[in-house]
């Protein structure tokens, strides 16, 4: 993918964060769009959509056969698809399992980012609820939006991990993420029972998101569903939702932007 880092074309986004800079930007090549973010200037992903199959460590592999190939070739099944550390790859698989919806290489740099999620076997306890109430950009399942690091590990004594690009905590029900020491998103795994309470309607989570389509805007993006209105996300399978305040809302808008970038 040399070729991606020559003439490429004017940014089309750019995003400060504390500290940082972020910038995505695109470069038609051979008849494909490949989107290369930035930080502060380096490269830090090259990522392209909609592929039926690629090259990988020598062998040609199509998503039909890569859960085997990843179990031969030290791959790690991950939220919604397959990482090869050995190559820096994100592979994300369709929800019909007929392309990768994206093929994302990553810099050495945000090795740590990318990868703890399945080297890390840490994982902390934190009690479950059976109903999950949504405030839309303030808070969820009781976590709220914008609440420190000190203050949430002053309450749960849960210690929170260093990233590159955030900080987190894990626990065996969620996944909470904190930008520049607030707590800007929370990945909420979903159960047969769980029950969503949002503006006064209470649904079992299997039935949410028809619902939310019939009712609310709507971005398909990959593998998830996101409500821009209501701050959350929710995975086709209907085995996550994700909540987010309005820092992040604008990284889930952008359909170009890899998910895993933020």
């Amino acid at each position: 993918m040399d070729e991606l880092f020559l003439e490429e074309d004017a940014r089309d986004l750019v995003q400060e964060g504390k500290g940082r800079v972020h910038s995505c930007s695109k470069k038609d090549l051979d008849g494909r769009t490949y989107y290369i973010e930035r930080e502060n200037n380096r490269v830090a992903t090259i990522s392209t959509q909609a592929v039926d199959q690629i090259e990988l460590l020598g062998t040609l592999i199509s998503p039909k056969c890569i859960d085997e190939f990843a179990k031969a070739h030290n791959g790690y099944q991950v939220v919604d698809g397959f990482i090869f550390p050995s190559v820096n790859l994100v592979l994300t698989v369709s929800q019909d399992q007929e392309e990768f919806s994206e093929v994302l290489l990553y810099a050495d740099y945000l090795k740590d980012d990318y990868e703890r999620e399945c080297v890390d076997p840490c994982i902390r306890k934190i009690e479950a609820n059976n109903t999950i109430c949504v405030v839309p950009y303030e808070s969820i399942n009781g976590f709220v939006f914008g609440d420190t690091e000190y203050a949430f590990q002053e309450r749960t004594g849960l210690l929170v991990e260093n990233y590159i690009r955030k900080n987190i905590i894990k626990t065996d029900s969620a996944l909470l993420s904190f930008y520049d020491g607030t707590l800007g998103q929370v990945n909420i795994k979903l159960r047969h029972d769980t029950e969503i309470k949002i503006r006064g309607t209470l649904l079992q989570a299997r039935d949410i998101v028809q619902f939310l389509r019939n009712s609310e805007q709507v971005i398909e993006r990959g593998f998830f569903y996101v409500f821009p209105k209501l701050g959350i996300s929710i995975d086709r399978d209907i085995e996550q939702i994700v909540g987010f305040d309005k820092r992040i809302a604008v990284y889930w808008e952008n359909i170009h932007r890899p998910i895993t970038s933020w």
